[in-house]
């Protein structure tokens, strides 16, 4: 209820609908948790997407895959819903949305501002939601990873959002203190990746999985 829509939003993706009737679904660019300390613009490319994959591994959908962001054709939810008592459903439901779609449009223009809610479901996530938001992204991964020869780019990218659930797997781990569901994948560098992410990495080359979540989780407890 604190989030607040650019004026002339909807009207300008309405008309990316109109002009090119080819596309099923628009995303626009946002900026998120306002008034909180990890405020950030997600800055969307004016592009055509014509596979499901290349928009969710390229444009990363996977790591802003909210509903709210988005305008759709009605038609899209004719056998699409939204799960019940699920949080992080948006997760959930945007892959089942993708398998519809025929083409996908991002534009760069402003149209969400996403506002820091200190009391909201990202800033109180408990073990059990988190846990909701992994199994949300593991049939998705492990769909990724047990593809057969897979080529050095899409690798690469597949790369990258193993990354990504990795992290909500270390989440989920300290939060929940269950065993990890996500499997080794021997993921590659990739140019830009953060220093941590890098020693990330490496250490899940040698101690794999289980053994990284430890480790993440001993140093959680030392910060504190």
């Amino acid at each position: 209820s604190d989030d607040y829509l650019e004026q002339g939003i909807y009207k300008h993706v309405i008309d990316m609908l109109t002009e090119d009737t080819s596309i099923d679904m628009v995303e626009f660019s946002a900026r998120e948790f306002v008034g909180g300390k990890k405020e950030r613009t997600l800055k969307l490319e004016d592009k055509n997407y014509s596979n499901a994959d290349d928009y969710w591994l390229n444009a990363k959908a996977y790591s802003h895959a909210y509903a709210w962001n988005k305008i759709y054709r009605r038609s899209l939810f004719d056998k699409v819903r939204y799960p019940k008592g699920i949080v992080f459903e948006d997760v959930y439901t945007l892959p089942k949305i993708l398998s519809h779609t025929k083409h996908i449009a991002t534009t760069s223009r402003l149209g969400y501002v996403y506002c820091w809610n200190s009391e909201g479901i990202t800033s109180t996530s408990s073990g059990r939601e988190m846990k909701m938001l992994l199994n949300a992204h593991l049939p998705i991964i492990n769909d990724y990873i047990g593809k057969k020869n897979m080529q050095t780019k899409l690798k690469k990218k597949v790369a990258e959002y193993y990354m990504h659930v990795l992290n909500i797997q270390i989440t989920t781990y300290i939060l929940a203190n269950e065993k990890p569901q996500l499997p080794y994948f021997a993921a590659s560098y990739s140019k830009g990746m953060s220093l941590q992410t890098i020693a990330k990495l490496l250490l899940l080359r040698l101690m794999g999985v289980n053994g990284l979540c430890k480790v993440m989780k001993t140093i959680k407890k030392l910060a504190k």
